[in-house]
């Protein structure tokens, strides 16, 4: 597996990505992403950096959230979107690269098929996909205080 970053990111900055067109997974890549290509290239290797990745000819690219993690919505067209996010990052994952099904990620963030290329950007908290009459803004920079509350009844539980 060829693993490269194409770009670098600075975290939660002014930063416009650029992926190919196609079908992608939109949502916290953790979901996403299988082991190898989470944990052992992009954390060990490349420091979990927000950016753009290319594994073998397939493409994704993550970008930190204001907040961390949290619930957040996203908006396209009329289909409002949630996105849990588990560590702290909103990206988008070629279908190819995925290591589980469409039909749950598809509870976790959103599928979308583009047909252009795809701007992928950070502005004041604000994640944006721009793409062929696509178009979603996702508000980092205001997390739901359900997700805080799940988080502090497993603490509580673990104690």
């Amino acid at each position: 597996m060829n693993v490269i970053q194409l770009r670098f990111a600075e975290p939660r900055k002014f930063e416009t990505l650029v992926l190919d067109k196609g079908k992608y997974y939109v949502g916290d890549i953790c979901y996403a992403l299988g082991e190898e290509i989470y944990y052992k290239h992009w954390g060990d290797r490349f420091n979990f950096d927000d950016g753009l990745y290319d594994v073998d000819g397939k493409q994704f690219a993550v970008l930190s959230t204001a907040w961390g993690d949290g619930y957040y919505t996203g908006r396209n067209k009329d289909k409002v979107y949630t996105f849990p996010v588990d560590a702290g990052n909103i990206g988008m994952v070629d279908v190819a690269l995925l290591d589980r099904s469409e039909e749950y990620l598809s509870t976790c963030g959103a599928i979308i098929e583009f047909d252009s290329d795809i701007s992928f950007s950070y502005d004041d908290g604000v994640i944006s996909i721009r793409a062929d009459g696509v178009e979603m803004n996702i508000n980092t920079g205001d997390a739901t205080d359900d997700y805080e509350d799940d988080w502090d009844d497993e603490e509580e539980d673990d104690e």
